[in-house]
């Protein structure tokens, strides 16, 4: 007996030093849920689906001071969505637990930030200078709430997914070196380095000025050697002191490929919203051309997001109507209706 209470102090001794040792860390994250409507023109459907635009999360930040103003961080997070990206009339399916969305290290201090790891590039988010409040319902991303439906022809047939015409052209999560500058006024200059040659540069602003905010995102991503294009784009976006805000972003594909007419793949969104108490409501147009060479993808939307900040509730609604011109193709327009709620926890 003696030598098991002998054993219990000896492992209690090695391993409260060793507990004391690891960074601080908490846990927090949302479930994100919507019901979506969706008809195609050829038929129509009611499912129950993660919100893409914001999927279900998990994570975990951790953080310790190694003095002279220095800190070591971790962050890790993962995506837990039921049912996402699910096709018109499709079975459920496209679920996933625990798919990495971050993993990574990071120092820090006064010569700014160094990670390293799988996340966010350089590029990513800068698409994204929205001081709407709407994107749970409304954003820049349009497509993403039908992201798998198939464009319907008036014949009845097919001519590809969504995806396949629209995108924002924003940059995206990969296993990179990234660097990110202390504040230098309002901005911070970010760079990333990849695989494959990949790499990306970013300055992000955020400013208040005349008694409203502005937030001015833009970069450029060298990926020609990985994925056979380079991007280069950015956002703005403004927000009135009375709560009115305007968004507009761009992005275009320089591709690899020098192919004689072939045009680069081009997109521009723009957004007027309007806040108020809890409330926000904005009213979008988008249009992505050349995608696929010669089509047309459209987008007018309209989104509201009711906010419950105590509880870390956001209920939203919001409803696209998109449509794809591709030469000598009769397409139907896909209509997309969609209401959920997100809750938040920490």
């Amino acid at each position: 007996m003696n030598k098991k209470l002998l054993a219990v102090a000896i492992s209690g001794a090695l391993v409260a030093p060793l507990a004391a040792q690891a960074v601080d860390f908490k846990i927090s994250g949302h479930i994100n849920r919507m019901i979506r409507f969706a008809d195609d023109g050829q038929g129509s459907d009611v499912q129950h689906m993660d919100n893409t635009a914001s999927r279900s999360r998990y994570r975990i930040r951790g953080e310790g001071d190694l003095g002279n103003g220095m800190k070591a961080g971790v962050f890790y997070e993962a995506g837990i969505a039921s049912n996402r990206q699910r096709p018109l009339k499709g079975a459920d399916g496209n679920d996933s637990v625990g798919d990495i969305r971050h993993s990574m290290l990071y120092f820090s201090g006064n010569f700014g930030k160094v990670s390293m790891g799988h996340t966010s590039s350089a590029f990513d988010g800068v698409m994204y200078a929205d001081l709407s409040d709407t994107g749970l319902a409304d954003e820049a991303a349009w497509f993403e709430h039908c992201s798998t439906c198939l464009i319907r022809t008036s014949a009845g047939g097919n001519i590809g997914t969504l995806t396949s015409f629209a995108s924002d052209f924003d940059g995206g999560r990969l296993d990179v070196l990234r660097y990110d500058s202390p504040a230098l006024g309002p901005a911070v200059i970010s760079a990333a380095i990849g695989n494959d040659q990949l790499w990306d540069i970013a300055v992000n602003v955020d400013h208040s000025i005349g008694g409203g905010k502005l937030a001015l995102y833009a970069g450029y991503q060298s990926a020609e050697n990985r994925l056979g294009r380079d991007v280069w784009g950015g956002s703005v976006g403004f927000m009135f002191s009375q709560g009115t805000n305007i968004t507009f972003a761009y992005g275009e594909q320089d591709l690899a490929a020098n192919i004689p007419g072939r045009d680069d793949p081009k997109n521009w969104y723009a957004k007027l919203g309007h806040k108020w108490g809890n409330n926000a409501v904005s009213v979008s147009y988008g249009e992505t051309s050349d995608l696929v060479q010669g089509a047309d993808a459209t987008s007018i939307g309209v989104g509201y997001v009711h906010t419950l900040a105590k509880p870390g509730v956001d209920l939203y609604a919001g409803y696209h109507n998109i449509d794809v011109d591709l030469t000598g193709v009769n397409t139907e327009d896909l209509d997309v209706f969609v209401m959920g709620a997100r809750v938040k926890f920490q």
